[in-house]
């Protein structure tokens, strides 16, 4: 939509002032204290033949308590880049600091996209406009500075992390905004990020600091283990549920669950929130699919950003490195689970494949024996009385839970697992499971198979095997039992325990569902890599876990020397096969109302591809389906900050003009700005789940899509339940006549878009009668076998210890220079010849091989002579050489023996620091006294100066 200036800054640019607090005061050329005042007079601007006077008007100044400004904005209309601004918005600054001794915070924008430039970072997008204190803070800070960065010892003392932290605070330094850390599961993340928190808050770097992690147990493990604990005077604030612990207005660090937080700012009118509230994030396991799911939040709020995540380097998505700005997929700092493993900080694990004959197989009819193949027939014959030869073990991984797998997992784990306590009790044990239900049916199985390890009482819920997911009501209290306590020895997660867990003695993981995410994958495994002591395990070694032998005898060992992973459902064999995993399909991100709504958009894109041949009932619905897009857009809630970050489509999309020429173009832009906002609608489930199978029949039907025989199945199969289960319901029997012909051959085939429609409004509602256990995995008990199939495939790991991995760049040089008799500068200097520039710049090149980076060698080496000095101070001079030179300078110069003496002195000197200036005479050991006269003196340092500058 076009706007003209004066239209942009009254629809768009007066409204985002308002929202942050501040009044406009309206009159032209007038100041007021604590206003946002509009065409303010300026002078000092370039003279021009149109300005012969250098004056100027800025369209918006905010002026603070004391008169003076703190922030100015230039705007320009609607269809018009921003970047035109941006010249003349700094301009304007200079005239206003020249005026009031303060340079004010620029924003320039054009009403869609607003930028800032506030004298501390680089020019950046912004959602809104800072609220006045915020301002007065941007300005305060300029002038703070990280100039105390002792790390609190008692917060973090390993090298990596103090390693990790100077990367960060490096960073910043350096202008960057955001950085990112990957650090090992177990190896302190959090320490990590409290004792940068620390050091900002030691600093006033940062005023308030928001930590977001996805589950609350994990943002309440942080604030009471790790930032309470070594930060007791720093009031501190919890955000969970919706619910506040402490007063976050006072609070210099806020801790919240991301769904907490975006309940809180989504809509504008009620958030309590400028967008400067926070200047940084601390992003606990930094991920693609939460900066897509929470996007809103990181858009909003003007912070700096550090993420953590455990995640290695290599399978960290390239859009989680681009929204660290960190173009070359490297994040700020790595130190991943083999490196933790060879400095003795975690333990490493052996995956044993022990996927079940099912699993890998199926189940073949004809190899079942009599009675298997009657509960065969029961469970799978076809419709048309059809018995199928094989049921593919895929179907064991989704739709069908087989007991008896079930069994045979649990024989494995109790026989294989590593015990404690001497070999008496099973070591602690995560059980990663498919669903509620899966994990209902292990629980239920196990207490079936080993009654005399359950417990009788079950004393605060707990078991010696128990369920934690949100299903279990109170399962904080079994997480905490399982953690600190030993009545719990197995655990049945379902998305619960496989993130932020920190329980140190677990030494078993079973993984018995299908893994597809890479993210998750190495989220499981870190649930195993804690160190633990006086666990007395019985246990193969350390040796065996590290790949340094394959011997698997058990031994006792008071400590934790490693874990063991059970792979029933070859994750491992699949993330060897695909190094990548699968990639998170965006739709995965919509609600059902929201993919209802894309379905439409669908629906109607290929109507209008095909509207030539539409009958008249079905150009009705066409124009039904575009008018209900259209108010469902219209109608969107300007006050939420998703539809105001995507305003800019909303409006475009809110103009029938945009729908009359529809392309896949449109049809991405309103997936990407417009379907995330769609509100969800008050409507039973299974009825909202009919409307998007209809209409996906609809679309596929007409653009001949290869999934239409699905869809077309699915309704088939739900007319004929509904036929053959329900007709003793009076409801159900009215609507015999039209379930019939919904599988018909003629209706599936030859139906028009409204034919359908109709018929989705006439059966929607008998959606109710169809049980959500229909739809539920079906339970067989076909025997099954787990061969030892030894262990799991994966890419071999290099456990050897690499004295480099652990090297300053400075001790790698000297290595190099001691340990290498041909590099050519290292013979110059030792016999005192003078470097050429082809020795030094050869020499550099391998120095920055050696280097993590050009930072890495900068810091180091300022200038070449910096490179040339530490040689010459970390290498003997060659005895001849040396004594050729002082032979030479005394047959040259008639030196006598005291001045030999001396000479000799000063090179020992120029050996030990490895360099020499004329002011060193100055020095009282270089003191010559007497010994030469100025000529002599003056000999002596050119001679030496030739070979040493």
């Amino acid at each position: 939509m076009a706007r003209s200036e004066k239209e942009t800054r009254l629809e768009l640019i007066d409204p985002s002032i308002k929202r942050a607090g501040w009044e406009i005061l309206y009159q032209k050329n007038m100041i007021e204290r604590n206003k946002v005042c509009i065409e303010t007079p300026v002078s000092g601007m370039p003279m021009s033949s149109a300005n012969p006077q250098g004056n100027g008007y800025v369209d918006y100044v905010f002026f603070g308590d004391d008169g003076k400004p703190l922030a100015l904005i230039e705007a320009k209309k609607s269809i018009v880049n921003e970047e035109q601004g941006r010249v003349q918005a700094l301009l304007y600054a200079d005239c206003l600091e020249k005026q009031y001794g303060v340079r004010p915070v620029v924003y320039y924008t054009n009403g869609y996209t607003i930028k800032i430039i506030d004298g501390r970072f680089p020019a950046r997008e912004v959602y809104g406009f800072h609220k006045k204190n915020e301002l007065e803070w941007l300005i305060q800070s300029r002038n703070n500075t990280l100039a105390d960065r002792t790390v609190n010892s008692d917060i973090c003392d390993r090298y990596y992390q103090l390693d990790a932290i100077g990367e960060v605070l490096k960073s910043f330094d350096n202008k960057h905004s955001r950085s990112l850390i990957v650090l090992a599961t177990g190896t302190g993340k959090t320490r990590v990020s409290c004792a940068i928190s620390d050091i900002f808050i030691r600093n006033n770097y940062t005023k308030r600091i928001l930590f977001l992690a996805d589950r609350k147990n994990l943002v309440k493990q942080a604030k009471e283990e790790t930032f309470e604990k070594f930060m007791p005077s720093c009031p501190m604030s919890l955000i969970v549920d919706g619910q506040r612990e402490g007063d976050d207005s006072l609070a210099r660090i806020v801790f919240s669950t991301y769904q907490s937080m975006i309940s809180i700012i989504r809509d504008l009118s009620t958030c309590p929130y400028g967008i400067g509230h926070f200047d940084l994030i601390i992003v606990d396991e930094a991920h693609r699919s939460l900066f897509n799911k929470y996007a809103e939040i990181f858009s909003y709020f003007d912070a700096l950003m550090i993420g953590l995540t455990a995640t290695p380097r290599s399978d960290i998505h390239k859009s989680t490195y681009k929204v660290f700005n960190l173009d070359k997929e490297m994040p700020n700092y790595e130190y991943d689970l083999v490196k933790g493993v060879k400095d003795g900080y975690l333990t490493y694990y052996r995956a044993l494949d022990r996927t079940p004959n099912i699993l890998k197989n199926g189940v073949t009819y004809s190899d079942l024996s009599e009675e298997e193949m009657e509960q065969y027939e029961e469970l799978f014959t076809e419709d048309d009385g059809t018995v199928p030869e094989k049921i593919e073990g895929e179907k064991f991984y989704s739709v069908i839970t087989n007991k008896d797998t079930i069994r045979k997992v649990l024989s494995a784990l109790m026989d294989e697992g590593i015990k404690v306590n001497n070999g008496d009790t099973l070591g602690k044990t995560i059980i990663f499971a498919r669903d509620h239900n899966h994990a209902l049916l292990i629980q239920e199985e196990f207490r079936s198979m080993y009654p005399e390890l359950c417990n009788p009482t079950g004393r605060e819920g707990t078991d010696y095997c128990v369920v934690i997911d949100n299903q279990i009501k109170f399962n904080e209290v079994l997480q905490r039992n399982f953690k600190y306590n030993n009545d719990i020895r197995i655990v049945i997660s379902v998305d619960m325990m496989d993130t932020g867990v920190d329980i140190t003695d677990v030494v078993n993981l079973v993984f018995f569902k299908r893994i597809l995410s890479k993210i998750k994958f190495w989220q499981m495994i870190g649930r195993g890599t804690r160190l633990c002591d006086n666990i007395n395990a019985i246990s193969p070694s350390d040796a065996y876990f590290q790949r340094e032998t394959d011997d698997k005898t058990r031994q006792h060992y008071q400590n934790k020397q490693g874990f063991l992973i059970f792979d029933v459902c070859g994750a491992f064999s699949f993330f060897n096969i695909n190094p990548d995993g699968n990639e998170d399909k965006s739709e995965g991100a919509l609600s059902l109302t929201q993919r209802i709504f894309m379905q439409k958009v669908a629906l109607y894109r290929v109507m209008q591809y095909f509207y030539a041949n539409l009958n008249t009932e079905d150009k009705k619905i066409y124009e039904e389906i575009r008018a209900g897009l259209l108010n469902q857009i219209q109608n969107l809630n300007k006050n939420y900050i998703g539809v105001q970050r995507s305003i800019q489509y909303v409006e475009k999309y809110s103009d029938i003009a945009a729908w009359l020429k529809f392309n896949q173009a449109n049809v991405a832009e309103i997936k990407r700005f417009i379907a995330p906002n769609i509100q969800g609608e008050i409507d039973i489930e299974e009825l909202k789940a009919f409307d998007l199978l209809m209409y996906k029949f609809a679309t596929f039907k007409f653009n001949k899509n290869s999934k239409f025989q699905n869809t077309a199945k699915q309704l088939y199969d739900i007319a004929n339940y509904l036929l053959e289960s329900k007709m003793q319901i009076d409801e159900v029997a009215k609507h015999k006549d039209t379930l019939v012909k919904v599988k018909s051959e003629e209706f599936i085939n030859k139906s028009t878009v409204s034919e359908i429609d109709k018929i989705r409004l006439e059966l929607r509602d008998l959606m109710r009668y169809i049980e959500s256990s229909r739809f539920e995995p079906i339970i067989s008990d076909f025997s099954d076998e787990i061969e030892d199939g030894g262990d799991a495939i994966e890419k071999p790991v290099d456990f050897s210890v690499s004295v480099d991995d652990f090297k300053t760049l400075s001790e790698k040089v000297l290595f190099l220079i001691k340990s290498n008799d041909n590099i050519k500068l290292v013979s110059q200097i030792t016999k005192l010849e003078k470097p050429t520039e082809e020795t030094i710049l050869s020499f550099k090149k391998k120095v920055i091989e050696l280097a993590k980076d050009t930072d890495d060698y900068n810091a180091l080496f300022k200038e070449d002579k910096d490179l040339i000095v530490f040689v010459r101070k970390n290498c003997e001079f060659d005895v001849n050489a040396e004594k050729s030179f002082i032979d030479k300078l005394a047959n040259q110069y008639s030196f006598n023996v005291s001045q030999i003496a001396y000479i000799k002195e000063l090179i020992l000197f120029i050996s030990k620091n490895g360099y020499f200036n004329r002011h060193d005479l100055l020095r009282p050991e270089l003191s010559f006294n007497s010994l030469f006269n100025s000529e002599e003196i003056n000999n002596l340092i050119k001679s030496i100066e030739e070979v040493i500058s």
